[in-house]
């Protein structure tokens, strides 16, 4: 059970890594692809970190960001948003194995 909860701290630490990854490579200027990252962050901080859900998927920008202009065509910045999408599986899957919500919010006070 430890190893689990371990796997997913793991994945949500790498998410956040590539994150910051990704935010690098958004111009400065461009608010709409700023807005999207920003709200895509507060919602895993929110929901995965704050109460120790999974965060709703309306709440996933990737796509969005994705799609934004400013990264369509940099190939690198889509491959990093096709493994943040991978780890937001991983983790997502992991999370949905019936893990009563007091062993994460256990997990979060030890980290």
């Amino acid at each position: 059970l430890w190893a689990r909860l371990q796997s997913i701290r793991s994945t949500l630490h790498r998410e956040f890594a590539l994150l910051d990854l990704l935010e690098t490579r958004l111009p400065k200027d461009d608010s709409y692809a700023r807005g999207l990252f920003a709200e895509h962050v507060e919602a895993i901080e929110k929901y995965a970190m704050g109460r120790g859900e999974l965060t709703p998927s309306r709440f996933n920008r990737l796509a969005a960001l994705a799609s934004c202009p400013a990264l369509r065509g940099d190939v690198s910045a889509q491959a990093e948003l096709r493994v943040i999408a991978d780890v937001r599986a991983e983790r997502r899957a992991a999370m949905e194995a019936d893990f009563p919500t007091v062993l994460w919010a256990t997990l979060r006070l030890l980290a």
